[in-house]
């Protein structure tokens, strides 16, 4: 595994550039060294902070001969950023890296060594989260799971946030690239096509630091997050239609986002409809009906921390 090109991809939108210098620097102290480094600048044209990005990194370039550069010239989205990082990849493997987190620098040489399976495609990993309002720091726990995962998979997305894969290059010729057509949940719909062909392994300790912070991340908005959801159970009916407790949930996880935009009466109805799947499971049944008493106050507080990170951010810059 030591002579693998690994390829890096590095998608930047909008970023001021000592975040976006954070993450390249954490791909370049990398002790694994056999890398090339592809930053794709997705910024607008009118972002201010483009030109001072885009020469920090060619300055970074003159002293590190394993990156390349790659400007879109308008706003494409980041999966498609990803796809563009893909099409210029000359590595055997791909790893993604979201221009607001950054790898621990032995990330992908304990990821190297679990493909020693020929089947194995993808190996993903722990992470800290890192909340930089608060100054918390926690490692994501979840239940991780190895071997052919997909009806695993399909219940929670463990794989998690795209900077936490290595993926094997093979993979995106046998199952495609990242489905720009979905307006959110791209990285898992594509987990989902790649679990079905291979196998996936995990390194059990955090190797990415994840942060929450108050500049832009990819958009949390509800329209968005209700159209990925159903493109994936729509994809996947016939699956769910033998999996009524999977669907029941599935449909479930759309009512907070009904209830975000004061849709309650839709909501009411995918409950209702959610409920009539599998009418024994009082537990999980329940628990979403509490979020008909619960969410309006939720999306406030959310509403109130944005306003209060707004304001933060415009003191921090006066």
């Amino acid at each position: 595994m030591s002579k693998n090109l690994i390829s890096a991809v590095i998608t930047t939108y909008k970023r001021p550039p000592k975040m976006v210098n954070r993450a390249v620097e954490s791909v370049i102290n990398q002790t694994y060294r056999n890398l090339e480094i592809i930053v794709v600048d997705d910024s607008p044209d009118d972002f201010k902070e483009r030109k001072t990005v885009e020469e920090m990194i060619l300055s970074i370039k003159e002293k590190d001969k394993r990156i390349r550069y790659i400007k879109h010239t308008e706003n494409k989205g980041a999966c498609a950023a990803r796809n563009t990082g893909i099409k210029n990849s000359h590595g055997n493997f791909i790893a993604f890296l979201d221009d607001d987190d950054e790898w621990l620098p032995a990330k992908i040489e304990k990821q190297l060594k679990l493909f020693k399976e020929p089947e194995v495609g993808l190996v993903y990993c722990r992470s800290f989260t890192i909340d930089e309002l608060y100054g918390v720091t926690k490692i994501r726990k979840v239940k991780f799971y190895k071997g052919y995962v997909f009806d695993q998979l399909f219940r929670t997305n463990f794989i998690g946030s795209t900077s936490f894969p290595l993926i094997k290059k093979e993979c995106f010729q046998d199952c495609g690239m990242f489905d720009t057509s979905l307006k959110s949940c791209q990285d898992f719909e594509l987990w989902l096509r790649i679990v079905k062909k291979y196998k996936v392994d995990y390194v059990d300790e955090p190797l990415v630091n994840y942060y929450i912070h108050g500049n832009e991340r990819i958009t949390s908005d509800p329209l968005n997050r209700i159209q990925g959801i159903m493109s994936i159970n729509n994809k996947y009916k016939k699956y769910l239609n033998f999996h009524p407790y999977l669907k029941s949930s599935r449909l479930m996880s759309l009512i907070p986002y009904y209830l975000q935009m004061g849709e309650k009466n839709k909501a009411i109805q995918i409950y209702d409809e959610a409920v009539k799947l599998v009418p024994l499971n009082l537990k999980n049944n329940l628990k979403y009906l509490l979020h008909f008493f619960i969410n309006i106050n939720k999306v406030k507080a959310h509403i109130e921390k944005i306003k209060y990170i707004k304001v933060k951010m415009k003191t921090c810059k006066n």
